[in-house]
């Protein structure tokens, strides 16, 4: 929904239109001691001439003019874009800063007021303007910026630029300069992105008429010649121009030599993408510390991205570690077949690695008496008791390993050992950075046991060449043959 904007100008703007000028004159106090009730410190304008008009052409909504109501005040009537409308200006007591025509939610366009004195009767021949308010529509839904351009800004283009001079430190003016030219037919013109311009300069007795162009469509001439000297008055205002780029020019049309046209700065109510752009820039340092914020932040994030992409990979790495270590396996993975099947995490129960079988010449397996008994699949060692004494259970059978053969048909399948795995006692087991805790019969010295009785305990793979130890110089055994461990084994038949 466009945003509505209300403008107020005074009796004395250019954009009133006195007609026939001779007809209207400027209250002041010498003349009226009750002048001080008009608005903007004592102004008005006044005439007495039956049929003298003045005219206000507009772009908005909505429109009041304001005047005074008192005893020697007649009829007059209010014609807005050809529709009349009659009133009575005549109030025994005076009041001031009254709607002497109002009209609201028009269409957003130009419109005409003619405020026209009607009186009849000498004595109440009265009829006098003060102020007068305009509505404009605008936007969209939300009030869009305004600019303001300077009398040196880029935007105004005076022709010829030698009959334009600058003038300084002028009060009443905004950024107190302006530019002022004596010569006729001498213009400035604004360009601008917008839908609704006002330009402001001065009017007084030096102030000339001047011809008003919106878009190289003229407009009509309006008079700035005024009694007393003013600055900062709207020179012209226009509105529902839509988006986009505009041009508004004013021409001076001087009557006499000494009169001329004066530009202070103009406001441009802009709803397009590049207000923004139009109402400030960046100095050169706002640049670069903007750029060495921008460098500063990158470098900051590399670093951050460095230094968790470091960790993470340290993290893995630790992590792959733990992985190979509770990876390992006391398996003889060398092994074509190893029986019995059971799980790892059953094992680790018992607290037991390989061992040394009990008796070489087993080669079939034997059944269990004691079901609560852990066996230890790799050795035929009884696993130690819940004292530590690490006593023997002949029930327990040993390990058989099937050495990778070219024929492995001829080996027994262990599968009485198939059962799940108990203990009544499991040893924990070891974590990262602590000592292994091991079976009591870890420790037990084995010197008191003879020679014969080692050897006949050690672990037996049928069809392969075994290891049995040193052998005393004494006796003349040549070592083992080594190219045995290589070549293929051939069962006897």
């Amino acid at each position: 929904m466009p945003v509505t904007l209300k403008y107020t100008i005074d009796d004395i703007n250019p954009m009133i239109t006195y007609d026939p000028p001779s007809a209207w004159v400027p209250g002041n106090k010498s003349m009226d001691s009750e002048a001080s009730n008009y608005s903007n410190n004592g102004t008005f304008t006044l005439c007495q001439q039956n049929g003298a008009t003045a005219t206000f052409k507009f772009n908005g909504t909505g429109i009041a003019i304001y005047g005074a109501k008192r005893f020697n005040h007649g009829t007059y009537s209010a014609t807005l874009d050809g529709v009349i409308n009659r009133f009575d200006g005549y109030s025994q007591a005076s009041i001031y800063n009254q709607s002497l025509f109002s009209a609201s939610s028009l269409q957003n366009g130009p419109h005409t007021l003619i405020l026209t004195n009607t009186q009849t009767n000498n004595n109440l021949s009265f009829l006098d303007v003060d102020y007068v308010t305009w509505n404009v529509s605008v936007g969209e839904d939300s009030r869009p910026p305004t600019i303001t351009y300077q009398d040196d800004d880029s935007r105004f283009s005076y022709e010829p630029s030698d009959a334009w001079s600058m003038q300084e430190n002028i009060n009443g003016f905004q950024g107190q300069t302006a530019h002022r030219t004596t010569q006729t037919n001498a213009s400035v013109t604004l360009s601008f992105n917008g839908e609704e311009v006002r330009i402001f300069g001065y009017v007084g007795p030096n102030a000339s008429p001047y011809l008003v162009q919106v878009d190289n469509s003229t407009i009509g001439t309006l008079n700035g010649t005024k009694w007393n000297q003013f600055s900062g008055v709207v020179l012209y205002e226009t509105s529902n121009l839509g988006p986009g780029q505009h041009t508004v020019t004013l021409m001076n049309m001087p009557v006499g030599t000494a009169q001329g046209l004066s530009i202070a700065y103009a406001v441009v109510t802009d709803n397009t993408t590049d207000a923004s752009s139009d109402t400030s820039s960046l100095s050169s340092g706002a640049i670069a510390g903007i750029v060495i914020g921008a460098v500063v932040a990158l470098a900051a994030l590399a670093l951050i991205i460095f230094f968790w992409r470091r960790r993470k990979n340290n993290k893995n790495r630790d992590k792959n570690d733990r992985m190979s270590l509770d990876m390992s396996s006391p398996v003889d993975t060398r092994a074509a077949v190893m029986e019995p099947f059971v799980s790892r995490t059953s094992l680790a129960g018992t607290g037991f690695s390989p061992g040394l079988a009990t008796d070489a010449n087993v080669s079939t397996p034997r059944g269990r008496t004691d079901s609560t008994a852990l066996t230890n699949p790799w050795s035929s060692s009884t696993p130690s008791s819940a004292d530590g004494s690490g006593g023997r259970n002949p029930s327990v059978a040993p390990l058989m390993l099937v050495s990778p053969s070219a024929d492995d048909s001829h080996l027994p399948i262990l599968s009485s050992y198939s059962a799940s795995l108990t203990t009544s006692q499991s040893l924990p087991r070891s974590r990262k950075d602590q000592a292994m805790i091991l079976p009591a019969s870890a420790n037990q010295s084995l010197q008191h046991l003879p020679a014969e009785e080692l050897r006949s305990t050690r672990m037996v793979v049928e069809g392969r060449e075994q290891d049995f130890g040193p052998v005393p110089t004494t006796e003349d055994v040549l070592p083992p043959n080594y190219d045995q461990a290589v070549e293929p084994f051939h069962p006897q038949s």
